[in-house]
């Protein structure tokens, strides 16, 4: 009985290119991240936060890096994308989108 279920269960054409859509997104958006932190690490662009200086923020709270450092908060970061550091987050974006932009093709 289960697997009659399970046979006659079939996904709709609407189930496929969502399915497809974030497949294909995810892979984008983490082969961006991949190319993005390389360009970061290898100094390509300049940081925003020299690389040598981010290891001192670790072990303090955010809100130190984001005083000393002066780093905008919310949207403030689309105006670094120039900045290596900052490059990763359209990787990140990316990814945050990809439920929309599967929802918007249906």
């Amino acid at each position: 009985m289960a697997q009659d279920k399970k046979a006659q269960a079939k996904a709709t054409p609407e189930q496929i290119r969502y399915a497809d859509i974030l497949f294909y997104g995810s892979w984008a958006g983490i082969f961006i991240m991949l190319i993005t932190y390389f360009v970061y690490l290898s100094g390509i662009l300049e940081p925003y936060i020299p690389l040598q200086q981010v290891a001192q923020y670790w072990s303090q709270p955010v809100d130190h890096y984001v005083h000393d450092g002066h780093v905008p908060l919310g949207w403030g970061w689309f105006k670094l994308l120039g900045k290596g550091d900052f490059l990763n987050f359209i990787g990140i974006a990316l990814l945050a989108v990809m439920t929309i932009i599967g929802f918007i093709t249906l």
